[in-house]
């Protein structure tokens, strides 16, 4: 009977020490499924380019979702391992038919064209006149002359126009001409003035009669009086002649 009793306690002895002892339930961790891969909790994995996940202790995956916003150019490239579409070539937009970078101006035909800020890839670029308008007209950028008299800077950044006007002061001559490609008149015959209303040639001396002329040596010709020459009565020398004594 003794033995009976030894054998049975061994026996029970030997199924607590193999399966545990049959009040302490065994301890399964959850695992996620997810496309055919397990994962243990607390697992990172990414289900898909755009959505990192990490496995929950319930055996569910949580997923976050990427937002790539929006691709600044014309001309993305998708790439499967990817998450968002890149731009190989860097922000850019449309100009008409043509893709331009950002962040510069650019001139197409008669316009400077930049993209805007914050453009889309779908973007079409902001164009203005490739110039300055002065007067009612429109000029490129840089120098030019509206006329004869004017020079003109355009700065094509801002539309602006800044001019010089040359001062031509006076004409030293009674007989100037305005030439349409000159800025001042010229003299076709030099420096002259009046005497009455005959010209005479200044820097020398006109004898009219009784009278020394000569043009004034300031050339101002301001007035009436500078358009005519500075004229002295000279005495007239009476020579004897004698009569012969017979």
């Amino acid at each position: 009977m003794v033995d009976r009793m030894l054998v049975a306690a061994l026996v029970i002895f030997c199924v607590v020490f193999v399966y545990g002892s049959p009040t302490t339930p065994p301890v399964l961790k959850a695992r996620c499924l997810v496309n055919g891969t397990y994962y243990n909790a607390g697992e990172s994995f990414q289900k898909s380019p755009c959505s990192p996940c990490f496995c929950g202790n319930n055996g569910q995956p949580i997923c976050a979702i990427t937002d790539c916003f929006f691709t600044p150019c014309v001309n993305p490239v998708t790439d499967p391992t990817k998450c968002c579409p890149t731009c190989p070539d860097g922000p850019n937009c449309r100009a008409g038919n043509e893709t331009i970078s950002a962040g510069k101006d650019h001139v197409i035909g008669n316009s400077i064209c930049r993209c805007t800020h914050g453009h889309r890839g779908d973007s079409v670029a902001l164009c203005r006149p490739n110039g300055c308008t002065h007067n009612g007209k429109q000029y490129p950028a840089g120098p030019f002359q509206p006329s004869a008299c004017e020079h003109c800077q355009c700065d094509a950044a801002s539309g602006r126009v800044s001019c010089a006007i040359a001062d031509c002061f006076f004409s030293p001559c009674v007989d100037a001409v305005h030439k349409p490609d000159v800025c001042c008149p010229v003299c076709p015959n030099g420096p002259n003035c009046f005497v009455g209303n005959k010209k005479i040639p200044a820097g020398q001396d006109y004898i009219d009669g009784n009278k020394i002329c000569r043009c004034p040596d300031d050339f101002h010709f301001s007035g009436p009086s500078g358009r005519q020459a500075v004229c002295l009565y000279h005495a007239t020398t009476v020579v004897p002649v004698q009569t012969p004594v017979n």
